[in-house]
């Protein structure tokens, strides 16, 4: 199962890219803890919206 998340940042809690992916990966742990997730792709699609993809990895 791939994940992908889009984040909204309200103002004046603007964060970082590296943030947002943190934040996804966390998220993404939290959905299943037995499965592994690589994230391909982060787009900044305004100042304020982040959309964070990750693809699982299958060992």
């Amino acid at each position: 199962m791939d994940v992908a998340f889009i984040i909204f940042l309200e103002p004046p809690h603007f964060i970082a890219g590296s943030h947002a992916f943190s934040a996804g990966v966390r998220l993404a742990a939290t959905i299943n803890k037995t499965r592994t997730y690589k994230m391909v792709e982060q787009r900044k699609l305004v100042s304020t919206i982040y959309f964070v993809y990750f693809k699982e990895e299958h060992i």
